[in-house]
């Protein structure tokens, strides 16, 4: 509780350090006034009084310091410290801050970009509600089931508030006469319940027989632009025509990231269009969908599989033809694209590009560590004076690290800047199927603090050897004239 206390006292000290500076100052005075005039009566004439005085006190400035550092936070005001120094010293030399700037900018830059991208397929929620709660299902290396495994795990099943199917297909959109290509989800009646989302405008499907169609956000704007009244319009996906009766939230673009769904259609409706498609949907040998679903309450992952476990073991022998598969379902947690497919498709390219770019890093830093042993020939003097002066080579060390790092997070700042612009131009570039919706590659907390990261550990790997170097000055040979 003392220590507490103390440290209370230390936080308040520091909050108010101009005040406190102020108030110590008044205090160190008036009893140097009082020791004074008790020296006087004692017959002592007044520079020996004063002297004397001083003495006792053991130095007014000395006092001071010791006081200060009773009453504050030492290592936070110091710290403070060597970041207005390091501004200050940057600043005088913009030339080399702005050329070093510029080259950590370009390596963070493209390392926080291609960050973003794995985040966005690796590791962000589904922008739905309580993502914790999403699963996919997959046994062995396939994330794939048929339909009527999915129809017997969705009824005979505890673990879940809703389990859903969905199937991806290039396909067709075609509106007043003009046809376009798109990517389309076939999908089961408690698609959106299972994902807990709602639609912006209308509702979701709710039926598998009737031909009803919602389209994404992203399609609404580009074929319907933007029209209010989209409701009830009539448009023909490959053979079949829909009667629109919803569009999707800006932020959901289905789950086959980073495939971006245009519209979504009833499975049932969509198969009827192809006898052979209605043949293979009979057929539990014929995996064509993806399962995903929404976990009860209290539920984990691992009470799930078992679950469905024991229904797969109760299907068994009810299907004696079937070519059953021995792997067992597995619960996946769904982060990033919610499709394991695109998690292993995407895995060798984003080794790949961080590698590539993870290379350019280094470069960046061996280019920035170059100027700063430069830098700190120029400096020699100035530390060898500062070294004269009482200051210990650790404090110069850390004064220059503080440098350093100050310059790499200016440099990280500027980095985020030119990834988003990176990030856009590659969005832009991509195909009309694989571009995503631009809300979901943002610069988010885990990106942020990614950049931030980098930022530091880069300004402390390129700054260090040349750090070590200023500081090892041999103070004879720079400060003989």
């Amino acid at each position: 509780m003392r220590q507490l206390r103390a440290w209370l006292v230390r936080l308040g000290g520091f909050f108010r350090s101009n005040r406190g500076e102020r108030e110590l100052s008044a205090e160190m005075e008036s009893h140097l006034q009082m020791s004074i005039e008790d020296n006087l009566r004692a017959g002592m004439s007044a520079v020996e009084a004063r002297r004397q005085a001083l003495i006792k006190l053991g130095g007014l400035e000395q006092t001071k310091e010791m006081l200060r550092e009773r009453r504050g936070l030492p290592m936070i005001e110091v710290f403070l410290q060597d970041l207005r120094f390091a501004a200050r010293m940057l600043g005088k030399n913009t030339g080399f801050t702005l050329i070093a700037v510029l080259t950590l900018a370009l390596g963070i830059g493209v390392n926080v970009s291609v960050f973003s991208l794995m985040d966005f397929i690796l590791l962000r929620p589904l922008a739905v509600p309580d993502p914790h709660r999403m699963t996919v299902l997959t046994r062995g290396a396939s994330p794939m089931f048929s339909y009527p495994d999915y129809a017997d795990l969705r009824d005979r099943n505890s673990s879940f508030k809703a389990l859903a199917a969905s199937n991806l297909t290039e396909s067709s959109l075609d509106y007043q006469g003009e046809s376009r290509a798109a990517a389309a989800e076939t999908i089961s009646a408690n698609y959106a319940e299972a994902l807990g989302i709602h639609t912006l405008l209308g509702r979701w499907i709710s039926d598998e027989n009737e031909p009803f169609a919602v389209i994404s956000y992203d399609t609404w704007q580009r074929v319907f632009s933007g029209d209010p009244n989209v409701l009830g319009k009539q448009i023909r996906s490959e053979s079949q025509w829909y009667t629109v009766i919803g569009v999707a939230p800006p932020e959901f673009t289905g789950l086959f990231a980073p495939l971006r769904t245009d519209i979504w259609v009833p499975l049932r409706v969509w198969a009827d269009q192809y006898p052979a498609i209605v043949a293979q949907m009979k057929n539990r040998a014929r995996p064509r969908i993806l399962i995903f679903g929404r976990l009860k309450e209290g539920v984990e992952r691992s009470q799930a599989a078992a679950n469905l476990g024991s229904i797969t073991a109760q299907i068994r022998p009810e299907n004696a033809e079937r070519r059953t598969a021995s792997a067992p379902i597995v619960v996946e947690a769904v982060r990033g694209a919610p499709n394991p497919n695109s998690h292993r498709g995407a895995v060798p390219t984003l080794i790949l590009l961080f590698a590539v770019v993870g290379t350019v890093l280094v470069i960046s830093c061996v280019n920035v560590s170059n100027l700063l042993l430069a830098r700190g020939a120029t400096r020699q003097r100035e530390l060898s004076l500062r070294l004269t002066l009482g200051a210990g080579r650790a404090r110069l060390l850390r004064q220059l690290l503080t440098e350093n790092v100050v310059l790499s997070l200016a440099g990280g700042i500027l980095g985020i800047l030119l990834a988003i612009a990176i990030t856009r131009s590659v969005v832009a570039l991509m195909p009309e199927f694989y571009k995503p919706n631009e809300a979901r590659i943002t610069l988010n907390g885990y990106v942020l603090a990614f950049s931030a990261g980098v930022s530091i550990l880069t300004g402390v790997l390129f700054g260090l050897a040349p750090a070590l170097e200023c500081s090892r000055l041999n103070l004879v040979e720079t400060l003989h004239f």
